[in-house]
């Protein structure tokens, strides 16, 4: 049935529109908007930050495993003043197209050499896009939405970190980042978007239905305090395509302390306990993650530069069909459990954890 479903969502033949939307100057530690352009559907936002990092001082600077993507802390798709329906970081944004495009790299560039006064003004760039539709270039809108409607404002809001949030400086060293956050609007044109007619038959039927899903990525953060299982309460009556799993502990992302993950639904486990080893080769087997001198596979980072390690994927749209999605409508009971080695020493410690899902809407976010 799910298959069969998936099908009838398939878009009639549209046109590809990109249109860039007003950038967004950085700023050290503050927020920043743009306008999403009312035009046809909604399908995709693609941002590019592009800039430079001048460091002043002779020490030596280490850049952070997130690269140039730690500037951007937090960006989220915002329709009629409310946060919906993407809400993130730049940086999980990219690892989710590299899970989503299997062998796509991290394209980022990030050099953090020092000078004495007036500096050495190094070039940053780092790509990641916002999937509005599930999978724009695969033909799955769903989760588009109708952009042209006289009573919908959209915007995109941004959180910029600080320059030492991406960069751990060298005694007495300091940065300033100068750039912008350019963003770009890929958008469905649909012959003859209009309301439907006496017979109630809808134009652009394809399109139609894909407007009437929800596609959804948002973060949950909670704190690891104890050993052994900790329980994440996870959001409900969705059909969950993803869940992507960030451990942090002692000041950095690691993935030595997490020993095994599952979903439980309704105290029914779902799929069986995957252990630590198993996810890290899913992350080679099925995404193309390389390994690191140790033989651990991990998320390529900035050429040349620390990878990022800790991130973990459960991922019920590898098949990039409805199979195996995880059902939670009408339950009361959704949990992610995180197993924590016995041995692990705690500081700080939490859990970063993403969930991507679908939801069927009684009617598009905006109507036709």
């Amino acid at each position: 049935m799910n298959l069969q479903r998936f099908a009838m969502t398939a878009p009639v033949a549209t046109d590809r529109i990109r249109t860039a939307l007003p950038a967004i100057p950085y700023a050290s530690g503050a927020a920043g908007q743009t306008n999403i352009t009312k035009t046809n559907y909604l399908c995709e936002l693609e941002c590019e930050l592009t800039g430079t990092m001048t460091c002043i001082g002779t020490s030596t600077n280490t850049l952070g495993s997130k690269g140039p993507l730690a500037l951007v802390q937090a960006i989220a798709l915002v329709v009629n003043s409310k946060k919906y329906p993407l809400s993130a970081d730049a940086f999980m944004f990219s690892v989710r197209r590299m899970i989503d495009r299997p062998g796509s790299k991290n394209a980022a560039v990030a050099p953090v050499v020092s000078s004495a006064s007036p500096g050495t003004a190094n070039a940053w760039q780092a790509f990641f896009r916002l999937p509005v539709a599930v999978a724009f270039d695969r033909n799955d809108l769903r989760g588009a939405i109708w952009a042209q409607n006289g009573e919908t404002v959209m915007t995109l809001d941004v959180q910029f970190a600080t320059e030492a949030q991406a960069i751990t400086l060298g005694a007495a060293n300091t940065a300033e980042f100068v750039g912008n956050l350019q963003v770009y609007a890929w958008c469905i044109a649909a012959p003859n978007p209009v309301a439907p007619d006496a017979k109630n038959n809808k134009p652009s039927q394809g399109l139609w239905n894909s407007i009437t899903w929800l596609h959804q990525f948002n973060k949950i953060k909670q704190a690891i305090t104890v050993t052994g299982d900790n329980i994440i309460d996870l959001q409900k009556g969705l059909e969950i395509m993803r869940i992507f799993i960030a451990i942090f502990n002692g000041g950095t992302y690691t993935t030595d302390i997490l020993t095994s993950a599952y979903v439980e639904l309704q105290s029914i486990v779902s799929p069986a306990s995957l252990d630590r080893l198993w996810l890290r080769n899913a992350l080679v087997d099925d995404y193309h993650f390389p390994y690191d001198a140790a033989g651990l596979p991990y998320v390529p980072g900035a050429a040349g530069q620390p990878e990022f390690n800790g991130l973990y994927v459960l991922d019920y749209f590898k098949t990039f069909t409805d199979r195996d999605l995880l059902q939670t409508a009408g339950l009361t009971d959704v949990k992610l459990h995180l197993e924590i080695s016995a041995g692990a020493s705690l500081s700080g410690a939490y859990a970063e954890v993403y969930q991507e899902q679908l939801l069927q809407l009684s009617s598009p976010i905006t109507k036709v």
